[in-house]
């Protein structure tokens, strides 16, 4: 009699006389040799679940259908009973109760086949599947059971399902093997009628190491599975048929596992890449932890990064090390560095050190040292939580620090939050009572994981690392001249560009050079730094391997620490060892780097103004990947204006040797707030130029006449009072059949680029799940569709995508967007691909001024728009009655309109 072994319970299952036959009849499939090697893997990212309410996760699996990852805690938890859900940024989705469903944890997939969620239920030896309500919603009362004895399960440790046959694969860890079986045509996964049919499979599995493997996922593009070994931390790439075709160090990758539970391949997180990029996220209980943490799931990338840009590489040299764990109250984990020019010194942050109660911790978190390492005093953002917008207590994870020396202010970023904290030092001292701060969210900005963050003192913008996604963020102010957000009631406008392609697959330091208006970047187990222009061109790369440097973390551009006058070198910040995985590891670092070169000391330190300067009319032209109004940006005079005429003349276009100081001619004379601050160009406002905007209309009239033309189905779309979202009047779409209503602008020409933002309301109407249709689409001139926004209801949520006509006729859609029932400004950006081959077409989308998505890798050249139609353009279905609101229409060539 077998025994079947699940979270510390033992459970009998009696087979009989039948289940013996019934065993017999299994296909048993033996591995060939395996003659694999260890191939790529990155942690990307440790996603806490316990600020989702899950300390110990073990159940994980995720649903295509929605977006969402699905998780189970331990049975120990607060509330065992609870799976959560959370999409691809961590934020969560809402929960469902599955008291009673199943008495496993770590053993559920989610059948994207049948709609379904799969568990096992060790206590029952059944197969439970829970399937989605006409809500779309996980349906517990629903709950079905499939005998699953005999398959003759001895420990059961990993579940997955082929998202497109619907196949389910069983991990018997004592028995070495898989169990495949497929499902009937009606879904049925019952193990007697499974076995008589011959729908179940066994594939032996080569011994994978010392001890039981656990953790199986599936990989639709592979047709792939992943298993994996908790005790070597090695995992394995499996084909169906059991062979071996790859192995993973995660232990040699620094991703250390403690309680590794179940895991499975799903879209990756990052937000700015190919949308089909996948990940494996493996769920890391951290049970007997012996510092007693809370468990994490872990983001894995299995491919390797191409690179794509490269630039003359220079060895520079290293200056001098500074051992911050030796200090009298050590930095272990010093995140970002920047250099305070008033007092000569560095500030270092450590956005680590308050956690796990360690040792390390004396009620501060920000360092002041000397140039030559000396600890000179401590500061800190976090004095107990809840944190708020008070001195001193502001932030407990300040992964980024940077000094402002046009105003004095001191910026942090937040990668918990997703902020940005400026702090006003109104006497000059950090940490008083009378320190103004004030914050705003980065997401907005497009910013996901802001880490290491920096001031482009030429132009004043913020400039920050988005680890994540790969990415650089440059952040405008807008016409107030305040950081204030890329939201309502801020105005202020962002571009990104990638650093994935030059090397840094996860930037973590940051730091802008105002003697030749280029920026510094390295970033989490880097070996190099690369210097770039402010719109992402590779100039040079410094090969930083030498130094042995342990996770580089940040960058401060500041005087040599030798006293050589006008000598400048760079700081660099190493993490050494994560305490995530060992909390008490006390090996932080600094590298003081010569790059090579000098600069005038008087560039160092611009003189102060009253007034920040903004300085627009020095922005470069850029070709980075817009997030907000990119393509305002005015062309870089050669002369950008700054606090003091002192700072070096930069060349229009940055070339791969950046000027220095001496091609400037430094002026004793400061120039005054009052020519400091040009007329800005660059920001776009609310009024755009009259070759911007194409049309605009706020149905304020009471009809329809502003547009080229209507389709009303005897009036079933009109202009009304009840439909304001905006004035006094919007445009009512009352659908009561399946006929399309829409208006037609035919003012866009031929465009390469447009743009347009709109009030939409879905007015509780009524939707079978699984309706959608079109409420806005840009066309040709021949009326082919090239762009499309689809409203529709999936599991009783309302949600938004676009979709994008490529030269192929092939539709790239986004992901869906959930939206609530109420007014919503909805924005797009559509663009064609520059030319043929570029396939850097596509589009973004906003909801309520927040970016959701930007399509950046579409072929499309050849497709322009010259017609767009709004309302209920096409593809109403029978389950969709009620009445819609659209408002407030306006489409524009280039600017960003706001919401």
């Amino acid at each position: 009699m077998p025994l079947m072994k699940q979270s510390g319970r033992i459970v009998s299952l009696s087979l009989g006389l039948v289940g013996f036959i019934l065993l017999a009849s299994l296909a048993v499939v033996a591995p060939a040799p395996a003659h694999a090697q260890s191939v790529y893997v990155r942690l990307v990212r440790a996603i806490k679940t316990e600020r989702l309410g899950v300390a110990h996760p073990v159940g994980l699996t995720f649903a295509p259908d929605t977006g969402a990852f699905l998780l189970l805690p331990d049975f120990g938890d607060a509330a065992p009973n609870r799976l959560v859900q959370f999409d691809q940024l961590a934020d969560p989705r809402g929960t469902v109760d599955v008291a009673g469903v199943a008495s496993d944890r770590a053993n559920m997939s989610f059948d994207t086949r049948y709609s379904r969620l799969l568990l096992f239920d060790s206590a029952a030896g059944q197969l439970v599947a829970v399937p989605r309500d006409a809500r779309g919603q996980l349906d517990r009362a629903g709950r079905r059971g499939f005998a699953a004895g005999l398959l003759g399960l001895q420990r059961l440790q990993g579940l997955a399902t082929d998202p497109a046959s619907g196949r389910l694969y069983l991990l018997d860890a004592n028995g070495h093997r898989l169990i495949r079986v497929t499902p009937s045509a009606q879904g049925d996964l019952d193990a007697a009628a499974a076995l008589r049919d011959g729908r179940v499979t066994r594939v032996n599995l080569p011994a994978l190491g010392p001890g039981r493997v656990r953790g199986l996922a599936f990989d639709p593009r592979s047709q792939h599975l992943f298993v994996l070994n908790p005790r070597s931390q090695v995992l394995y790439e499996l084909t169906e048929s059991g062979q071996v075709v790859a192995t993973r160090d995660l232990a040699a990758a620094d991703i250390a596992l403690v309680d590794p539970q179940s895991m499975v391949i799903a879209p990756s997180g990052d937000q700015t890449d190919d949308p089909a990029a996948t990940s494996l996220y493996l769920a890391d209980s951290r049970l007997g932890d012996t510092y007693q943490r809370a468990g994490q799931v872990y983001e894995l990338s299995l491919t390797a990064p191409t690179i794509t840009a490269a630039a003359p590489v220079v060895q520079p040299t290293l200056a001098r090390t500074i051992d911050t764990s030796t200090w009298a109250n050590p930095s272990p984990d010093p995140m970002d560095i920047t250099y305070l020019p008033g007092s000569n010194q560095l500030l270092v942050s450590d956005s680590e050190i308050e956690e796990y109660a360690r040792p390390y911790w004396h009620g501060g978190n920000q360092f002041l040292a000397s140039l030559t390492g000396s600890l000179a005093g401590l500061k800190t953002t976090f004095t107990s939580s809840p944190t708020s917008l008070t001195p001193s207590n502001f932030s407990d994870e300040p992964a980024g620090v940077a000094y402002n020396a046009l105003n004095g202010h001191w910026f942090y970023s937040d990668d918990d939050a997703y902020k940005v904290f400026e702090i006003d030092l109104s006497d000059g001292i950090y940490g008083n009572s009378n320190d103004k701060v004030t914050s705003f969210a980065t997401k907005p900005c497009g910013d996901y994981d802001p880490e290491s963050i920096a001031v482009d003192t030429g132009r004043n913008h913020l400039i920050l690392a988005d680890g994540l996604n790969g990415e650089v963020y440059d952040i405008a102010p807008g016409s107030n001249g305040r950081f204030d957000g890329c939201a309502s009631p801020g105005d202020d406008t962002s571009t990104h560009f990638d650093t994935t392609g030059m090397g840094i697959l996860d930037p973590e330091g940051i730091e802008y050079n105002p003697d030749t208006g280029t920026l510094f970047i390295t970033g989490h187990g880097a070996t190099i730094i690369i210097e770039t222009t402010v719109s992402g061109t590779l100039l040079k790369t410094y090969d930083i391997s030498a130094f042995s440097a342990k996770n580089p973390s940040g960058l401060a551009y500041a005087p040599s620490s030798a006293g050589t006058a006008g000598k400048k070198n760079l700081y660099m910040s190493a993490r050494g060892k994560d305490n995530d995985s060992t909390p008490n590891e006390n090996d932080g670092k600094v590298y003081e780097i010569d790059l090579g070169g000098s600069s005038p000391a008087a560039t160092s330190t611009p003189t102060r103004t009253s007034t920040p300067v903004t300085a627009a009319t020095s922005t470069p032209t850029r070709t980075s990947t817009p997030v907000t109004a990119a393509t305002s940006t005015p062309t870089r005079t050669s002369t950008p204006v700054t606090a003091a005429t002192s700072t070096p003349t930069r060349t229009s276009t940055p070339t791969s040797t950046p000027v220095t100081a001496a091609t400037s001619t430094p002026t004793s004379t400061p120039v005054t707030a009052a020519t400091s601050t040009p007329t800005r160009t660059s920001t776009p406002t609310s009024t755009p130029s009259a070759t911007d905007q194409i049309f605009a209309d706020g149905f304020e009239s009471g009809n329809l006449s502003a547009w080229t033309k209507s389709s009303t189905d005897s009036g079933d779309l009109s202009a009304s009072a009840a439909a304001a979202l905006r004035g006094s009047s919007g445009l009512q779409a009352l659908i009561d059949d399946n006929n399309t209503i829409y208006v037609t602008d035919d003012t866009p020409n031929a465009e390469p680029r447009y743009r347009a933002r709109f009030s939409f309301d879905p007015n509780s109407i009524a939707m079978a799940d699984g309706d959608a249709h079109y409420i806005f689409s840009g066309y040709t001139s021949a009326d082919l569709a090239v762009l499309r926004a689809e409203f529709g209801l999936s599991s009783g949520s309302y949600q938004l995508r676009l979709r994008v006509l490529d030269d192929g006729s092939t539709l790239a859609s986004t992901s869906w967007f959930p939206i609530s029932d109420a007014p919503h400004s909805v924005e797009i950006d559509w663009r064609a691909s520059t030319a043929a081959g570029a396939n850097n077409g596509g589009a973004t989308l906003w909801i309520d001024g927040v970016q959701k998505v930007s399509q950046t890798t579409v072929d499309n050249d050849t497709r322009r728009i010259d017609r767009v139609k709004l309302g209920v353009v096409s593809g109403n279905d029978t389950g969709t009655r009620g009445t819609e609101y659209f408002d407030a229409f306006e489409s524009r060539r280039q600017t960003y309109i706001g919401p």
